[in-house]
């Protein structure tokens, strides 16, 4: 199925924040795969990906990390899969993570 520059460009206006999730429905493997490579390839100063995806779908550490998550408490119990971005702060052109990327390779 081809998706038309048209079709992306209508998926970026529609905005919405999800204050509830179905439990029953649950994002496949596949479409999951596909969306964190999307969200892998985003455009980043110099290639430099300074984050990581993290998908949690284990119910005892959500319970864990609840006293942190905010607006997504409640919700967090229905929804299929919570991806957590962890972003290097302050990484700068300059910065030692820049400079020598081979040593912040994991």
């Amino acid at each position: 199925m081809a998706i038309s520059k048209q079709d992306v460009l209508e998926a970026f206006k529609f905005r919405s924040a999800c204050r509830y999730y179905d439990p029953a429905k649950k994002i496949s493997k596949e479409d999951m795969d596909y969306i964190l490579e999307l969200a892998r390839l985003s455009p980043s100063s110099v290639g430099s990906e300074p984050w990581k995806f993290v998908v949690l779908q284990n119910p005892v550490i959500r319970e864990k990390i609840k006293p942190v998550t905010w607006g997504i408490k409640h919700p967090m119990d229905e929804m299929s899969h919570l991806v957590v971005i962890l972003a290097k702060k302050n990484a700068r052109y300059d910065s030692d993570f820049s400079v020598r990327p081979w040593k912040n390779a994991v």
